[in-house]
């Protein structure tokens, strides 16, 4: 009597790539610059209306699955940052496209950052846009990123004038932040040219990729190498 084994391979899934947008932008600025965008998780930044952090941190979690890559740009660098550190949720690589983890301006500029826009929401805007974009004009830019910005929608106000406080008020331990960097395989991407984040600061952390003459936004025309 022969007995027939039957071998059974198993094929490891591919992580799931998510990809996260700055503050005002939605995940649909990511489609601009991922090639194959359409089999990858695009995610809007959760709802923040009512300005609870443990909220935002459970909606991520529901939408970032175990072990995933995560792309995070600007703002949502933080929230990933913050997911971690609550959560301690396994990650597959951790990619941190300018973390505004300490911005390039001192405090009363923060607080100032942010009463413009609670007075003049559109000139601030402006001027944001500006500062990421720096050095290019940022009137040459402003027909290809405006499709994706929601800062101008007024029902989305308290949601982004909550985020933007946030950002602004964002404070860890660096030391416990390199520690979480570490254990999360993350790199950190920043541009030689980005005038909104201290690039020194962020060299300290992490391993740091500086990419030559790229802002605070055109550093996610390279997002394609990073898998």
């Amino acid at each position: 009597m022969s007995t027939r084994h039957t071998l059974q391979h198993s094929v490891q899934a591919p992580h799931q790539q998510i990809f996260l947008p700055g503050w005002g932008f939605g995940a649909s600025i990511w489609q601009d610059y991922i090639a194959d965008h359409q089999s990858h998780r695009l995610i809007d930044l959760p709802d923040f209306s009512c300005g609870d952090e443990d909220q935002v941190v459970d909606a991520l979690r529901s939408n970032i699955p175990p072990n995933s890559t995560i792309h995070a740009w600007s703002l949502s660098a933080l929230w990933v940052i913050r997911l971690l550190q609550k959560t301690q949720m396994p990650v597959n690589k951790l990619y941190l496209y300018a973390p505004p983890l300490k911005l390039n301006m001192p405090e009363a500029k923060k607080q100032s950052f942010v009463r413009q826009f609670e007075l003049a929401a559109d000139k601030l805007i402006h001027k944001f846009l500006t500062l990421a974009c720096y050095p290019q004009p940022v009137d040459e830019l402003v027909d290809t990123f405006n499709p994706h910005i929601q800062l101008k929608d007024n029902n989305q106000y308290r949601h982004w004038h909550h985020h933007l406080t946030w950002m602004m008020a964002f404070k860890s331990d660096p030391k416990e932040i390199e520690k979480l960097l570490n254990t999360s395989h993350a790199s950190i991407i920043a541009g030689s040219d980005d005038v909104v984040v201290d690039k020194d600061y962020l060299q300290a952390l992490a391993p740091t990729i500086f990419l030559k003459d790229h802002s605070h936004l055109s550093i996610l025309q390279e997002a394609d190498k990073y898998e």
